[in-house]
């Protein structure tokens, strides 16, 4: 039987490039979806249009 020694500095390093490809995956993940990325356009549209609510208005409409 074989003994392996793992530096905890390896196992750390691992751990963070692991969770960094999750990340990216899941903005490929977001990027690919053609219903999301079309209301994000649209959203940009309205903010430049300034057509949104206002807050203190939608504070009112749930009294």
């Amino acid at each position: 039987m074989e003994t392996i020694n793992v530096d905890k500095k390896f196992i750390v390093d691992l751990a963070k490039q692991i969770s960094e490809l999750n990340d990216k995956m899941e903005t490929l993940e977001i990027l690919s979806n053609r219903k999301i990325m079309n209301s994000l356009k649209k959203s940009k549209q309205q903010i430049k249009k300034r057509d949104f609510a206002n807050w203190n208005d939608l504070q009112n409409y749930s009294d």
